[in-house]
């Protein structure tokens, strides 16, 4: 006797759905909680596609009465078993995402060459979130228009990439190229070579800064916030940021950042950039 002809399918019973769809149920359920508490900023998986799961797993989920008073064939009930199963295992996967983007790491790509020569058009670099950032750190903001002037094409909600140069209570100006924070020249060795030199080329990046003080550019929706003739300090809960990539020359501005956008909200902040990834296998701390 054939050996195949003694194996003995398998039936998929009613209790075995249920048990099936009060997974999905209760996964179903907690997706919808956490989109609707926002652990995250920023939405990397597209909200109409997590809406679009929820329906439907609800859609699903209530089909299960139809298997409860009328008698369907085993392969419509595998193919049912089976997507529900499917849909749990999209939920569960949705969920750690959220998850994981929001708490711990998230990936993003930078746009354009404000940040060179330190990072590049199309770089893909490793944010970590809900992370302290401090004086220097290259962060992910999200440009926000209840915050900041709208420039230079970038959209409300917009996500950039800057450096963070002022932070609260922060008084800070430019000289010669150079930072002056808080009374303390500080060298910032990201915007020269080994001979101490800024960098530049040809018309695609110059690190020099122009001249400026922080009360030409200390604005929130536009409205200056410092005193005239009195100390100009960043106010609680604000952030000054800039590009790498800094000259101003004959009005071409290499980096849009708080010099045209003003302060940055603490709460824009999405997240403090961790590792250049130049490969699968091969990151670089940043």
């Amino acid at each position: 006797m054939n050996e195949n002809n003694n194996v003995i399918k398998k039936e998929i019973t009613f209790k075995q759905i249920i048990k099936k769809i009060i997974a999905l149920a209760l996964s179903t359920l907690i997706l919808v909680l956490f989109v609707a508490i926002p652990i995250s900023k920023i939405d990397l998986i597209p909200r109409k596609i997590i809406y679009l799961t929820i329906f439907v797993s609800i859609i699903v989920t209530i089909l299960v009465l139809f298997f409860k008073y009328r008698k369907y064939p085993d392969s419509i009930i595998k193919i049912y078993y089976h997507f529900a199963d499917f849909l749990l295992m999209l939920n569960i996967a949705f969920l750690f995402a959220k998850v994981f983007f929001g708490v711990f790491f998230f990936p993003a790509t930078v746009k354009g060459s404000s940040m060179c020569p330190t990072l590049n058009e199309a770089d893909h670099l490793v944010v970590r979130s809900l992370t302290t950032p401090h004086h220097f750190d290259i962060i992910v903001l999200q440009v926000d228009s209840e915050y900041n002037v709208l420039y230079g094409g970038i959209s409300d909600k917009e996500l950039i990439v800057k450096r963070l140069i002022g932070m609260p209570g922060d008084s800070f100006y430019y000289q010669d190229g150079y930072l002056y924070l808080n009374g303390e020249c500080i060298t910032e060795s990201y915007l020269v070579d080994d001979e101490g030199k800024f960098m530049s080329f040809d018309n695609m990046y110059n690190t020099y800064t122009n001249d400026f003080n922080l009360s030409d550019y200390c604005k929130i929706r536009g409205e200056n916030v410092c005193t005239p003739g009195g100390e100009c300090r960043i106010p609680d809960g604000y952030y000054f940021v800039m590009g790498d990539n800094r000259k101003r020359i004959d009005g071409c501005k290499f980096s849009i950042d708080s010099r045209d956008f003003g302060l940055f909200h603490q709460t824009q902040i999405i997240g403090v950039v961790k590792y250049r990834m130049e490969s699968l296998i091969k990151w670089e701390k940043l």
